[in-house]
Parts: C-alpha cells; structure tokens; sequence
C-alpha cells in the first residue's frame, strides 16, 4: 500500500522533460523500476526512457559529457537485475524490443567511457566533471564519434574534441579543444568543470 502511495507521487515528480538529460533519464529509470515492482504492464515508461536515452547517448559519445554518462550508466546498473527480468524476459514483444534497445545504447556509452580513459581508467573530463574511473581497457586504435577523435597508441591517449551538439542541460560548450593522457598521467586535461583541477592530478 505505501509503494502504490508512493508510485502516485512519483509520477508527480519533475523530470526535465521536454529537454532530454540525465535527470529525465534517472526519473524515467525509477519510474520502470516502480512498475516492475508493482507488476505495471505499462509500456508508456520504458518507451519514453527509450527515446530520451537515444537521444542523449547518440552514438556512444553522450551530450552531457564523462560525469552525467557515468550517473546514467550508474543508475542502469543497479536496475539491471529487476529490469532483465521485467523487459528482458517480458511476453509483451514491446517491452522487450525497446529494453534492447536500450542495453545496446548502455554498451555503447560504456564502450565511449573506455575510451576516453588513461590507464587507471579516469575518464577524461568532457562537460562538468572530476576524478571519476570506469574499468580499464587496452586498446589502441583511432575511434570517430561525432563530437570527437580518439587516438589510442602504446600508453596515450589523445582526445580532439570538438563538441557539436546542440544545447544540452548540463553540457559546456567547450568547441575545440585537445586532451592528453600518458598512461595514467593527464598531461592536457582540457577546459571542464574547475572542481576536477584539484583532483585529476
């Protein structure tokens, strides 16, 4: 009874829609949680978390930069195990087509975090942003986005960013710039959120 209360208040909650960023996407995550523990057949919820995520994670280089990606990507994982076996395993073709489509997005950022990362796994600070590590990955290679230029080669990494999004909530519209890492050692650690300064050392 007190989780159905709550649910009714839930749905009253702010979530920065129409403008798709991390905070409609951690709303829209809860909101599927609710209704996989309510048993909600409601397709609505997961459709729209669907089109506000592909929006923001575009092709894997998320709008909102590094530290907002790492808060999504966060929030999913700790649904995952509740989510796989609400959508993933759903009878309803809907809610299973769209929840794929969301793990393949999921990948996408996480695969983007990696190589964006020194080492250590720091990420480089794209937006607002500080001392933040994902799981390591050694790959060399040169990786295109549309909003970016990886270079991975014996230990550097080397980042042309060149942010061409359009207005984003959180993202700071940095234009050209470069980032340099070698090994674990940021060399250019670029124009980001000043907090990081202190911290990406």
């Amino acid at each position: 009874k007190e989780l159905q209360s709550y649910y009714k208040e839930y749905k009253k909650l702010y979530s920065t829609l129409p403008l798709a960023s991390n905070k409609s996407i951690s709303h829209y995550i809860g909101q599927c949680a609710l209704d996989c523990l309510l048993c909600v057949p409601d397709k609505k919820h997961i459709i729209t978390l669907t089109k506000i995520f592909n929006k923001v994670a575009k092709d894997g280089s998320f709008t909102e930069g590094g530290h907002y990606s790492k808060y999504v990507t966060d929030c999913f994982d700790r649904v995952e195990v509740l989510f796989d076996k609400w959508h993933g395993e759903s009878d309803n073709e809907t809610l299973k087509t769209t929840y794929r489509r969301i793990k393949k997005n999921e990948a996408k950022v996480k695969r983007w975090q990696q190589l964006i990362s020194d080492t250590d796994g720091v990420m480089a600070v794209i937006g607002d942003g500080w001392y933040e590590k994902v799981t390591p990955i050694e790959e060399d290679g040169d990786f295109s986005y549309s909003d970016m230029t990886i270079h991975r080669k014996d230990g550097w990494l080397a980042i042309k960013n060149h942010r061409q999004n359009k207005f984003s909530l959180h993202q700071h519209p940095h234009c050209d710039e470069i980032l340099i890492a070698h090994k674990n050692d940021w060399l250019i650690k670029g124009t980001g959120m000043p907090s990081y300064k202190q911290v990406m050392v």
